[in-house]
């Protein structure tokens, strides 16, 4: 009887526990991440996937995702890296000052600029040139008065100047500042004083002009060249190397491990090559602009501390075929490339490094940058002659070597100054506006 009683028991305490309804897994409201948290996860995938050192980036459960995407960024790069940035989805102003400068600061907060070259015709028409010291009145949308300075580091006198604002791109479009030939004994020696790897268009006048008048010796000035497209540097260098260079190996650039696979597959070789372009011949169809080559055994390259990138990778890849003397400051040593890699969906553009790039023999740029074989130093306190006049530094030392009995090597003689007083504020304004160019371009 006690054994019935049991059993009821337990049934009746089974039933008390079901329910009509049926037994379903309760369902867990969704994980919401915020915005700047969505952009991360973004980030960190894109870098994982294309960044050059992206197994030097943490793994997942080590990265804090509720940072600023700036700050998360910043977070995951390599210690290795000294270029990649990320920027914001905003382009920069169309006002222009009418030249490049370097910004300086003095002890007592005063600040003046110093003008490295006049990319607008009405500042130069005003009387603005290379290397004097500014100081700004007024801007506006159009007209700038500003002071020129006699000695900025006495604040003495100066004289004032105003002139139209002129839109940037008509002013800084072109990337060719001065080509020009001089001719001295059985020389016909030709000077290109060039920007930035931009449009390619924007040399063709030049060489058309060297080819024409058969210049026997080239001297390119890349002392301002920050760098630009991988495409535009080969297309000048072939227009510029030996015969025997047509055709040949002209850079290959190595990737992270993820990207090596993916070109394996596609193309059969874990690394990218591109070579040198070899001229059409006049019964062969053109499209576009047919460009004169040159085939000179020498070329003089000039360069200063903020030389970088494309016009390192010229002085690098045009080496194997024919020889190269640099002529200036050590370079930035920036043996890498980037990319921008953006989203119409987010705030912020990723440009990272992506590639390392080498020379036919397998050389790249060191991260000291490349040593010139005849140092001369430009830095911005040294006295300045215009670009193109054959008494400027670095020009007067690479004339010298072509035509030695006409010129006197007198860059070692003009005295470098320096200045207690005076402090230089960031990047030079062509670095600044180079790399907002570049971005927006691959927006």
């Amino acid at each position: 009887m006690k054994n019935k009683f049991a059993i009821a028991l337990l049934c009746l305490a089974f039933f008390g526990c079901t329910s009509d309804e049926p037994n379903t897994p309760e369902v867990q409201p969704p994980v919401l991440i915020s915005e700047a948290e969505e952009m991360n996860q973004w980030i960190f995938s894109q870098m994982k996937h294309r960044y050059f050192w992206n197994e030097d980036i943490p793994d997942s459960n080590d990265c804090d995702f509720k940072l600023t995407p700036i700050q998360f960024y910043k977070s995951i790069l390599s210690s290795k890296d000294r270029f990649s940035y990320i920027t914001e989805n905003s382009r920069s102003s169309d006002i222009n000052l009418g030249f490049e400068f370097q910004k300086y600061t003095t002890s007592d907060n005063e600040f003046f600029y110093e003008v490295l070259y006049v990319t607008s015709p009405s500042a130069k028409k005003s009387g603005i040139k290379r290397g004097d010291f500014i100081r700004l009145n007024t801007i506006d949308n159009q007209y700038i008065s500003l002071n020129i300075l006699e000695d900025p580091t006495k604040n003495s006198t100066y004289r004032t100047i105003e002139y139209m604002v002129e839109p940037r791109s008509t002013s800084s479009a072109k990337t060719v500042l001065l080509d020009t030939i001089y001719s001295f004994e059985d020389k016909r020696i030709g000077y290109l004083c060039y920007l930035e790897f931009g449009d390619a268009a924007d040399f063709h006048d030049a060489f058309e002009k060297f080819h024409r008048n058969e210049i026997t010796d080239l001297i390119l000035d890349l002392r301002y060249n920050p760098g630009g497209y991988v495409n535009t540097c080969r297309k000048l260098c072939s227009l510029i190397a030996p015969e025997h260079a047509y055709t040949q190996l002209f850079q290959q650039n190595s990737y992270n491990r993820i990207v090596a696979e993916e070109n394996l597959l596609s193309h059969g070789n874990e690394r990218t090559f591109t070579y040198f372009e070899k001229p059409y011949l006049s019964s062969e169809p053109t499209f576009g602009l047919k460009y004169d080559f040159l085939a000179l055994p020498h070329v003089y390259i000039l360069t200063s501390r903020h030389t970088a990138s494309a016009s390192e990778a010229a002085i690098c890849c045009l080496k194997p075929y024919m020889d190269v003397t640099v002529i200036g400051e050590t370079t930035v040593g920036k043996g890498v490339g980037m990319q921008t890699i953006s989203s119409n969906k987010y705030q912020y553009a990723l440009v990272p490094i992506t590639f390392r790039y080498y020379n036919s023999q397998g050389e790249t740029v060191d991260d000291s940058g490349i040593i010139p074989d005849y140092t001369i130093e430009d830095s911005y306190i040294t006295p300045k002659y215009q670009i193109g006049d054959i008494n400027e530094r670095l020009l007067n030392k690479a004339l010298s070597l072509i035509v030695p009995n006409k010129f006197n090597d007198s860059s070692s003689k003009i005295r470098v100054q320096t200045s207690t007083i005076l402090h230089p504020i960031g990047e030079p304004s062509y670095i600044t506006e180079f790399n907002n160019k570049h971005y927006n371009e691959n927006n």
